[in-house]
Parts: structure tokens; C-alpha cells; sequence
């Protein structure tokens, strides 16, 4: 849901988790990930331009993997 900020922008708060298993039926529940974040909607006729920030809470362990993530978009998120 978001939360009207000034004229044509919004802000967002979210949470996810997932992970990516061989088999459907294998699926480890320790080893789901979990993410946080926070956006800002500039609304637009052609949809919102949208720019997230988030942070993965339980990254691999010893993983090069950066926990910050930012993306950049246009339209709704489904």
C-alpha cells in the first residue's frame, strides 16, 4: 500500500521472501531469504517511475553477495 507523500509522489514500505529450489516438493524453509525496503512512486500518465531500496535481513553465508539492492523502474509491480 502507499502512502501519499506531496503531489504525484508516494512512498512504500515492503517485505518478501523466496528462494529458488530444484524440485517444488524439496522445499527447505530454514533456507528461505528474507528481504525489507522502502520506495518512492513518482506517478506519471504512462504509470509510476519507481525506485526501491532494499536490504536482505539473512544473506549466504560467506557470500560476495551485497545485501543493498536498488532498482530502478516504470509501471506496477505485480
Amino acid at each position: 500500500m502507499a502512502v501519499p507523500l506531496r503531489k504525484s509522489f508516494e512512498g512504500v514500505l515492503f517485505a518478501d521472501f523466496g528462494n529458488v529450489f530444484e524440485r517444488s516438493y524439496e522445499i527447505l524453509w530454514s533456507n528461505l531469504r528474507y528481504t525489507a525496503g522502502c520506495g518512492v512512486r513518482y506517478l506519471t500518465l504512462v504509470g509510476p517511475l519507481r525506485l526501491d531500496f532494499g536490504y536482505q535481513l539473512n544473506p549466504p553465508e560467506k557470500s560476495t553477495f551485497n545485501p543493498y539492492q536498488i532498482y530502478f523502474s516504470i509501471g506496477q509491480a505485480f
